[in-house]
């Protein structure tokens, strides 16, 4: 498994993994009704816009050259709340097919 930063190339398997996350594993935590409306976010999401912004860091996990996860986080969190960090991890979100393996720690 390699982690690397994440290109703008990678948009589309960034939301694969983001929906199949959803769609699979959010069952587990969330209603069907909830699960949709998060899935639905991912359709209409710019990943590309998030990947290239100044306030976050995306990298994907990949095996034999596959993308089966993804992280991101957000450089200075919103200042909804105080905080004294830099950073905060927004999403760690992996494939269904790689739950459980460790791929997301």
């Amino acid at each position: 498994m390699d982690v690397r930063e994440t290109e703008p190339s990678d948009s589309e398997a960034v939301r694969n993994v983001h929906s199949e996350f959803i769609t699979e594993l959010g069952r587990d935590g969330y209603t069907q009704e909830q699960v949709n409306a998060w899935a639905q976010g991912c359709e209409s999401a710019d990943y590309v816009a998030q990947i290239e912004a100044d306030d976050s860091h995306f990298v994907v996990a990949e095996d034999e050259s596959e993308i089966v996860g993804l992280g991101f986080v957000t450089l200075k969190p919103p200042a909804e709340y105080e905080t004294t960090v830099d950073a905060e991890v927004t999403g760690v979100y992996v494939h269904p097919s790689v739950a459980r393996q460790g791929v997301g720690m």
